[in-house]
């Protein structure tokens, strides 16, 4: 997964990191309570 860069680097920030996990979380955690996908409870 490629981060997304300010400064043409390859690196991905922290916060950026950090708010690509979240949302992939919440949006994981919203199909889980909608009955899509089996995850771990």
């Amino acid at each position: 997964m490629k981060g997304r860069t300010k400064r043409g680097g390859d690196e991905t920030t922290l916060i950026d990191f950090i708010s690509d996990s979240a949302l992939l979380e919440s949006i994981l955690r919203i199909a889980k309570d909608e009955g899509r996908i089996d995850g771990p409870k």
